[in-house]
């Protein structure tokens, strides 16, 4: 992880290297959120999550 702790070095790299690919998991991401139902506690959870 990084020093604020919230997105890996991995993470930051695949932003980096590979920035549509990032994009369209992002997207994918914010998909399966809105899809889900979720509560804001749990949405807010997911974000941190993935």
């Amino acid at each position: 992880m990084n020093e604020k702790g919230s997105v890996s070095n991995a993470f930051q790299t695949f932003m980096k290297e590979a920035p549509e690919h990032q994009k369209i998991w992002m997207e994918t991401v914010q998909n399966w959120i809105q899809q889900a139902n979720l509560t804001q506690r749990q949405k807010n959870l997911h974000i941190l999550l993935y």
